[in-house]
């Protein structure tokens, strides 16, 4: 991961010497969005909202710094194409993660532990997009990390908070809005729509005492 200012990179590749036969490019994106959820969850508990773009493609790194087509295509998602706050992947990739994630999802099964489907990747109008609240959603609605603990409905009231601070403060600036552009008004009211639909899906008559948790290594 890098970071400046206030953006952040994550970079997520196949280990040095795995075989061909072994690399499987949407369970390497799946792996790597629902790892990133981890972190965004934090920023979200912390009250920011959150704004990206994911690709998938060639990127160059080392201790220095980082460049590559996946890196300015990842820029121009996150500046101009996610106009609202929205973890967007590339149309190409969000299509295809989207249809795949249909595909390897047994609805039998989901239906037996889970009032309802979650998806990792979501679509609204012809934007796919990162579900940060994937895992609160599909597992426990509690996430026990490290050094925190972040709980669905309290990110949802500590951004609830947010939101209903920064409308009242740009309330009045609708009017000055450039033609085709989202106002910051109506970023705002785009989640805190959005963060309505945000709720855990298990079906507490099937299943109860649910528990996530990250643990890491040395």
């Amino acid at each position: 991961m890098y970071s400046f200012s206030d953006c952040a990179y994550f970079f997520y590749y196949y280990k040095d010497g795995i075989e061909e036969y072994r690399k499987d490019d949407m369970k390497l994106i799946q792996i790597a969005m629902y790892n990133t959820t981890i972190s965004l969850l934090r920023i979200l508990n912390a009250g920011y909202l959150l704004r990206g773009g994911i690709t998938f493609g060639d990127a160059y790194f080392d201790e220095l710094g980082f460049f590559g087509p996946a890196v300015e295509e990842a820029y121009g998602l996150e500046s101009s194409y996610a106009d609202v706050p929205m973890i967007a992947l590339s149309p190409q990739l969000g299509k295809e993660f989207y249809e795949w994630e249909e595909s390897e999802t047994s609805m039998e099964i989901v239906n037996f532990p889970m009032t309802s489907r979650s998806m990792l990747v979501e679509k609204e109008s012809d934007k796919y997009f990162l579900n940060i609240f994937y895992q609160l959603e599909a597992f426990s609605p509690v996430l026990d990390l490290e050094d925190e603990c972040v709980e669905l409905d309290e990110i949802k009231r500590n951004i609830y908070r947010v939101i209903l601070r920064d409308k009242e403060k740009y309330k009045d600036k609708q009017v000055a809005k450039e033609k085709r552009k989202v106002t910051i008004y109506e970023k705002l009211d785009w989640f805190e729509k959005y963060l309505q639909t945000k709720h855990n899906r298990m079906n507490l008559d099937i299943v109860s005492g649910t528990y996530s948790g990250v643990v890491t290594g040395d």
